[in-house]
């Protein structure tokens, strides 16, 4: 999930209207997750072929943070 925080321009009521709600500005989210996929190669899988399912979402928030959870389904064989 990578969460973008809300501009402190913004008024206080467009901010409580937008937490938690898609983020529809840039960065794209296939962007995203590409550039995430080739910073993680040979760091926490061998090599992104090997990745077969993906589940991301981009959203409005309090703070920017990305968060990221890999599960193994073995050794790949």
């Amino acid at each position: 999930m990578f969460q973008f925080e809300t501009p402190k321009s913004w008024s206080k009521k467009k901010r409580a209207l937008k937490l938690n709600r898609p983020h529809d500005q840039t960065p794209d989210l296939d962007n995203i997750l590409k550039f995430c996929l080739d910073v993680f190669n040979g760091k926490i899988w061998s090599d992104d072929k090997i990745i077969f399912k993906i589940s991301a979402k981009k959203i409005w928030s309090d703070i920017n943070q990305t968060t990221i959870e890999v599960k193994s389904y073995g050794n790949g064989s």
